[in-house]
Formats: structure tokens, sequence, C-alpha cells
């Protein structure tokens, strides 16, 4: 009787791991770009505890999106099984199709989450917690999509318009875009064009007298890829610029390119690490003689680009290294170092970088002759520089209750006038 006893506190205190009505689940969004609607969640999901802080959690869901094939988004949500019920992982996907709205996006990253929890906690004491949902949710899967006929062969056209302006009495700034795009993406190839016409107006009114600026470009660069092997790919590139800043009046550009992925491309979502090396031709025609005393002229480029982009749970990595030189002058080149970081350093306290720095040493394109200080000051034309920098950063400290499922939205907004 008394090993009988023994047994059941043994088991009583194995069980007591489990405790809590609730198990603790902690979501991170990969990047700050990342949609995960946690409001949404926590109102929705309601058979578990959300929590701020990642080591308490009995099982973290990494949500990242790539871009697809069909112009939408590739939603992959990882499942990482802590403490009781490390090892239970799972990958799910989801794609969001383009256009998709807020609400359809929600739905579906809710419900994708609900079917990994559920193979998680699958065999632990709060598998009862998820059966009765998930059973809904398999109810509603029951049929079986079936490849259909497509009429467009993978081939998706985005057009589109955005601008943006702003002014007070004395100033005025105005920008306008038209953009398309074109995608036809399989796993054997793909094809992406990206063109955009771009307008932008900026005017001052200073003592009495007003001064303005306008100026236009257009862009357009076409990519087609194919598929080597999981490691290899090979393609051409090319572009035309109209560039009124620049003082490109026409320029047409074409290169073959090829590139190796260290890592498999079918694990795209989780890590990459590419190197992309590209050699061809580049035509400029310019609006004004150039300070080489150049009206137009053809150039023979090549460029080496360094590509990482690494999410997983500790945070995520997107970084770059291009090189661009003229094979007839390698003193004429420009290295762009481009960077985001999004880093879980320790119990509630994160840190994240974005940042880009440019060391310039091709402008080719300067005009000889300067124009009125008013056009550089109102960004009218470029200026010659040997250097170029931006970055925004952020540390993050939260501490407190570990709990963070309640929504209240009361009297939010309220306050967004500046006194």
């Amino acid at each position: 009787m008394k090993k009988m006893l023994l047994y059941c506190l043994l088991l009583l205190f194995i069980v007591s791991g489990y405790a809590q009505v609730k198990p603790n689940v902690y979501v991170n969004c990969a990047t700050t770009e990342t949609r995960c609607f946690r409001d949404y969640l926590y109102q929705t999901i309601s058979n578990c505890n959300f929590v701020w802080d990642a080591a308490i959690a009995d099982v973290q869901v990494l949500v990242s999106e790539k871009p697809s094939a069909t112009g939408g988004m590739l939603l992959t949500l990882e499942f990482t099984g802590m403490n009781t019920l490390k090892g239970k992982n799972d990958t799910l996907t989801q794609e969001i199709p383009q256009g998709a709205t807020d609400d359809f996006i929600r739905t579906h990253i809710c419900t994708t989450i609900q079917r990994g929890l559920q193979y998680v906690f699958h065999h632990s004491p709060w598998h009862t917690l998820f059966d009765a949902q998930m059973a809904v949710l398999e109810k509603g899967s029951d049929a079986i999509e079936t490849k259909s006929k497509d009429p467009w062969n993978h081939w998706n056209f985005t057009p589109g318009i955005n601008g943006y302006f702003e002014g007070q009495s004395n100033s005025f700034f105005l920008e306008f875009n038209k953009e398309l795009t074109v995608l036809r993406i399989t796993n054997e190839n793909k094809f992406i064009l990206n063109a955009q016409q771009g307008t932008k107006y900026s005017s001052y009114t200073l003592d009495g007298k007003k001064i303005s600026i306008n100026i236009h470009k257009f862009n357009a660069i076409p990519l087609y890829v194919k598929s080597i092997n999981d490691h290899w790919s090979a393609g051409i590139t090319g572009q035309y610029q109209m560039d009124e800043y620049k003082n490109i009046k026409n320029s047409y550009r074409v290169a073959p390119v090829i590139e190796y992925n260290i890592f498999p491309y079918s694990i795209n979502a989780q890590k990459q690490l590419r190197l992309a090396y590209q050699a061809g031709v580049n035509y400029f025609e310019y609006f004004d003689t150039t300070i080489y005393d150049k009206e137009n002229e053809t150039r023979a480029y090549n460029r080496l680009a360094i590509i990482t982009d690494v999410t997983r749970n500790w945070g995520s990595i997107r970084s770059s290294i291009q090189g661009n030189a003229y094979f007839d002058d390698w003193s004429q080149n420009r290295i762009t170092f481009t960077t985001f970081l999004s880093l879980r350093i320790a119990k509630g306290l994160s840190f994240t970088i974005d940042g880009k720095f440019e060391i310039v040493n091709d402008q080719i394109s300067l005009l000889k002759t300067p124009l009125e200080d008013n056009v550089y000051l109102l960004g009218g034309q470029q200026l010659a520089t040997k250097n170029y920098y931006s970055a925004e950063f952020g540390l993050i400290y939260t501490f407190g209750s570990i709990f963070s499922s309640t929504v209240n939205p009361r009297m939010g907004q309220i306050d967004e006038i500046d006194f």
C-alpha cells in the first residue's frame, strides 16, 4: 500500500510539470515587417497563455515570410517544443495570395498556428485543449484540393500607383509613382520585371520668392533565372533607366548572372548564403556633358554580391555586400553594405538595427557645369560624394508579468496631435 502511495505521489510530481492550466506559447515574428496579428491571436486562441519571454515558453512559434510565385507571400511557421516538450518540432507553410485582406491573412495564420500546436501538444496533458478545435479545422479541410488548369500559365501582373505629399503655407512636396511588376515563377525557372515611373515636385517660398523643382525618372529591370540544381542558378539580367537627378537621359544594361547558394534553396525560409556574379555591358546617354567630357559612352562592368538571410528563434539577419567596378578603370567602383539585424539578447531584451553604407567612386554621370544652388538644395540633382550612409536602431527591454494575452483597445490612438 505504501509503495502504491509513493508511486501515486511520484506520478503527481511528474505531472506537476504541467500544473499550469494552459501551456505557455511564445510567438516570434522574424522581422518588424512580418505581420503576426498578435492582438487577433490573443483574442482568438484561448487554449494557451501567450508570453513575451521565450525562456518560459513551452512552445516557440517562429513566423517568417518570403515572396511567393503568385505575387503574394509564403508564410513559414516553425514550432519548437521547449522544456518538457523538447524534441517535439514541426514546420508548416501557408500561402497568402496577392491582394489578400488582413482578415484573410490573420485567419489563416491563426488556423495554421492551431494545427502546429495540436501536433506539438499531442501525447501531453494539454492535448485535450487543442483536439476539439482541431476537429473543427479538420472537418473544414476534408475536401482535397485538386490541381486545376491554370489559364494564366503561372503569369502574374501587378500594376499600381502610389504617392505622398506634405506641405505648409510656404512649402510643398509631392512624390508620385506608377509601378508594374510581372512575375512567372516555377521551381524550374523564374522571370521578374519591375518597372517604375516617378515624379518629384518640391517648392519653397522665401521672402516672397517661390523656387521649385520638378524631376522625372523611369526604371525597368528584367531578370530571368534558370534553376540548375539545389545550389546553382544561372540567368540574365538587364536594365533601362532614365533619371534627371543623375543626368541620365538613356541607359541600357545587360549581363549574364550565375549564383551559388551554400545552403539548399529548399530551406530558403530558414537560411540563405548566396554568392552571385554578373559581367556585362552598360550604355549611357547623358542630358548634359559630364565631368569626364562625355555625352554618351559604353562601359563593360562586373558585379559580385554576397547575400545572407537567416531566420531563427534567436532572431534574424539579412545582410549583403555588393561590389561594382568597370573593367577599363577599376578605380571607378562602388561597394555597398546593407544589414538588418533583429536579435534577442537576453530575457526581455532585444536589439534591432537596419543600416546601409556605400563607398562611392563611380559617379560618372556628374554634370561638368554645376547648376544653381537652389536645384541641389531642393534635391533636383546629385552631388559629388565619396560615401553614403543611413541607419535605424533600437534597444527594447520588457519586464513584469509574463502573460501578454489580454487585449484592451479602449481609448487607443486618441492622442496623435502634436502640441
